[in-house]
């Protein structure tokens, strides 16, 4: 399904079926695409995760409920998805600042949450590098954190963080230094920190794993690492220079908003979303960062067309 047209079936499904959609996974399995891709370029044109807007919108309908019939609050947090009330009025308030008895007292406290109606335009003429590359597999060797793709835009800085903190002086050095341990000298001979990978393979329903890698060279792998093989694949390669994290972002921007959108030859592929980087500081001004998406063809794209 075509970008924008997978983003706002998405949205038409969720307020058809406010009440019963259990959760983003049968979103997007409702537009047929990966959920990992679904939630990254919901969450970058919204906003919001699947998940923040299906749980926004049901609490702004529980609020209309609330001032517009008299159902109790336990029947109006069971039709909302909530086991108990105390779970129904934690939410609740926390949404509106106010509890449903407030709510129900007086109805100017409702926070409104209309349904979202997607918009995109598509500039042409950007000067971002972009190249479509078929590439050999290979296999990424880090650490992985399992994470909800709701919490994975706060965690994921907080990881990069604490380990350019703890590793990047050692690994930027042009030889390694001596009395490593036998855990930095495998960081060091593996430039673990060159790369990132995202993948929701294996993960729990509404969970993505996350890794800060490098290319596996071989040997002995720390305790808590895994190898990731990536499999031969045709990627789409975004180049982007300066500053980190604001170039990233607006290459993300970029891909979400104008490339997906506007690409009449490829579309989304694959189960990973890998990020190439500098093991140099990341505020210089020309810093270069790559993010690679996996593609295939659009059938009856231009590139068929031509062939």
């Amino acid at each position: 399904m075509e970008w924008m047209t997978a983003i706002r079936e998405s949205i038409r499904y969720i307020e058809e079926n406010i009440i019963t959609v259990s959760s983003p996974a049968e979103v997007a399995g409702h537009v047929n695409m990966s959920e990992m891709y679904l939630q990254r370029g919901f969450q970058v044109v919204t906003g919001l995760t699947l998940g923040e807007y299906i749980r926004n919108r049901r609490l702004y309908l529980a609020a209309l409920d609330l001032v517009g019939t008299d159902l109790k609050v336990i029947d109006i947090a069971l039709k909302y998805g909530y086991e108990t009330p105390e779970s129904f009025t934690k939410a609740f308030s926390r949404f509106h600042d106010a509890t449903p008895t407030q709510i129900r007292r007086d109805e100017k406290d409702v926070r409104t949450f209309l349904p979202m109606r997607i918009s995109m335009v598509v500039e042409g003429g950007n000067n971002v590098d972009v190249h479509v590359e078929e590439q050999d597999g290979f296999e990424l060797v880090g650490k992985v954190r399992d994470m909800t793709f709701e919490e994975h835009l706060e965690k994921i800085p907080q990881y990069w963080e604490d380990f350019e903190k703890k590793y990047f002086k050692m690994l930027r050095a042009e030889s390694p230094a001596p009395g490593l341990s036998e855990y930095e000298r495998f960081l060091y001979d593996n430039r673990v920190g060159s790369f990132d990978g995202y993948t929701t393979l294996g993960a729990k329903p509404g969970w993505c794993r996350f890794m800060i890698a490098g290319v596996y060279k071989g040997g002995k792998v720390p305790e808590g690492y895994e190898v990731w093989s990536i499999p031969k694949a045709k990627w789409a390669k975004f180049y982007c220079e300066g500053p980190l994290p604001a170039a990233a972002y607006n290459i993300k921007k970029y891909i979400w908003f104008e490339w997906l959108p506007g690409n009449m030859d490829y579309e989304l592929n694959g189960d990973y979303y890998v990020s190439k980087y500098m093991l140099k500081d990341l505020s210089s001004i020309d810093y270069k960062c790559e993010i690679w998406l996996p593609v295939k063809e659009r059938t009856g794209g231009l590139n068929e067309k031509r062939n």
